[in-house]
């Protein structure tokens, strides 16, 4: 997990991280959108045993056991208890096994192999090598693992115009309100086009050829999000502390607030689209991984 995250779900409230995201994932689309499709390249439904890395408020695992009968258990993996707390409420099905463990550790804990691993959304923040290291260890023969980078940590995706000039204009209004208000604030708007990512599509698959993988599928697909749920996205603690770091919470909200209304002001209130990558791969047969990396 990136520094940044890993040190605020330490020492904020978790709790109300998590409640936070639950809240966010029932009023938009993205985290819906971003696991159907998950689904759908991975092929998984026909799988029997299934792990859901990284399963959050446990979006793709319900999705997933309410449309194939074939699935006999999914392990939905998450580092964090309340997490893990808030997806079996949401995802209220026998067939869910729940484990409370990293990523990087999921052989240690799951106690038999898997068919498939999917994870939306969270390979941005492991340690991808040793995941992946990890994932063949438990993944059955010619197992598939499916995940997906959020777009802001992917540098080789070219995000559109629109999307580049949205960004460019929220952030520097975001900076101008901040400095307004007697706060330091210079958020390049860049980031959220992957122009800072260690993550290419070179480096990953380099990862997943070294450790035990043949790449099947990678395709880049387009997730449109309004100006309403990109807001409500960047208000998320976790997320606005590292936009705007140093400000207390409520005054972040307020200036990602004003932010936003003189964004949609010269820009409009049009849906953004951002093209998210997404890899398929198989764990081959015969491989021998070394111990240490």
């Amino acid at each position: 997990m990136s520094s940044w995250a890993k040190g605020y779900w330490e020492k904020s409230t978790a709790r109300e991280i998590a409640r936070e995201y639950d809240i966010y994932s029932k009023q938009h689309s993205t985290y819906v959108k971003t696991s159907k499709k998950l689904i759908s390249l991975s092929g998984i439904s026909h799988c029997q045993v299934v792990i859901d890395l990284g399963v959050g408020t446990g979006i793709a695992t319900k999705y997933l056991l309410k449309h194939s009968r074939q699935v006999e258990r999914v392990y939905c993996v998450d580092f964090s208890k309340e997490m893990l707390s808030i997806a079996k409420r949401n995802i209220n099905d026998k067939k869910a096994k729940f484990v409370l463990c990293k990523a990087e550790e999921i052989s240690r804990h799951i106690p038999e192999k898997a068919d498939g691993i999917i994870s939306n959304a969270v390979f941005q923040y492991v340690d991808l090598d040793q995941v992946l290291r990890e994932s063949n260890k438990i993944l059955s023969s010619r197992g598939i693992i499916t995940f997906n980078i959020w777009p802001s940590w992917f540098k080789e995706v070219k995000q559109n115009k629109r999307t580049a000039l949205f960004f460019e204009i929220f952030y520097r209004n975001m900076n101008a309100i901040a400095r307004e208000k007697g706060f330091k604030s210079s958020f390049d708007y860049r980031f959220e086009l992957g122009s800072r990512s260690v993550f290419s599509a070179k480096s990953v698959l380099s990862s997943l050829s070294k450790n035990g993988f043949k790449l099947l599928k990678y395709q880049n697909i387009s997730i449109d999000r309004s100006p309403k749920e990109i807001l409500d996205f960047l208000k998320l603690q976790i997320i606005a502390k590292h936009r705007l770091p140093n400000i207390p919470q409520p005054t972040r909200e307020k200036i990602l607030d004003e932010a936003m209304e003189r964004t949609i002001k010269k820009f409009g209130n049009r849906s953004v689209t951002h093209k998210w990558p997404y890899f398929v791969a198989q764990a081959k047969q015969g491989i021998k991984l070394a111990n240490k990396f």
